[in-house]
């Protein structure tokens, strides 16, 4: 029970704890921080690299070094691919004449990227917010002469957005962060479909944001971020067609996002 104890606090406090070094007589190393010893035996664990932990005969140890708790250097731990899912929270807002007032929803956001180097990372994926409602929208379908065709109005939608970003992490050396915060901006497209209409306003714009990585496991990422997007949209599809949207609508969005990032 005792040594059940130690092993969950060392997985869960590793920036409080010292490091360990076991020098083996056929030359190898073993980093972690040593959480059992006896007569016979030594344990050591190192969470952050493997989360098993490695028993050692005491007759195969030459020597014991004892050592400040650091993290892996960004190089080692930094690079590679990532896997992305996060919960949204979806705010909107329109400075227009007649504005198409959108109603706050949750969502959801999928994507990936890979880490290029310490400093930069790419990524892409799609936000889905599956119904967003509103306070009505009239719009009105005009031809290639700006001639109006029908009149349409509608109340909810379903919005996809896929994007492309670029992020940079500016404090990547500070190794001893329990936290990685990060910038990001990039360009976006947005397609709202009214329901049971099928129906489209379709649009692209820019966007910015902020966010901050924590690390759970090797690979296993807490991921929080916030998000603004501008938007216009200019077209809408409708009965097979496509027409400008007369007169265009300008969309801002405001995500607040939680999840998590599984990182190779």
């Amino acid at each position: 029970m005792i040594r059940k104890f130690i092993c969950l606090f060392v997985l869960l406090l590793p920036s409080l704890a010292s490091a360990d070094r076991l020098i083996l007589k056929d030359g190898r190393e073993i980093s972690g921080k040593v959480i059992y010893t006896s007569d016979q035996i030594i344990v050591i664990s190192n969470p952050l690299a493997d989360p098993v932990e490695q028993t050692i005969l005491v007759s195969d140890v030459a020597t014991i070094v004892h050592e400040p708790f650091r993290l892996p250097s960004p190089d080692e731990r930094r690079k590679g691919f990532a896997m992305e899912a996060r919960v949204t929270g979806n705010f909107f807002s329109s400075n227009d004449a007649q504005p198409l007032t959108l109603h706050s929803s949750p969502g959801l956001y999928i994507g990936g990227g890979a880490r290029l180097t310490p400093l930069f990372e790419l990524n892409g994926g799609l936000n889905w917010v599956p119904v967003v409602g509103s306070n009505g929208f009239e719009v009105d379908v005009t031809d290639k002469d700006n001639k109006i065709i029908q009149s349409r109005r509608y109340e909810q939608f379903a919005l996809f957005r896929p994007q492309i970003t670029g992020r940079i992490y500016p404090f990547y050396m500070k190794r001893s962060w329990p936290v990685e915060p990060y910038l990001f901006g990039g360009y976006c497209w947005s397609r709202l479909e009214p329901k049971d209409s099928g129906d489209a306003l379709t649009g692209s714009g820019w966007l910015v944001g902020t966010g901050v990585l924590r690390r759970l496991t090797k690979h296993l990422y807490l991921d929080a971020q916030f998000q603004y997007d501008s938007m216009g949209y200019d077209e809408i599809q409708f009965s097979g067609q496509t027409s400008p949207l007369s007169p265009g609508v300008n969309e801002k969005e405001y995500t607040l996002s939680l999840g998590i990032s599984y990182r190779i």
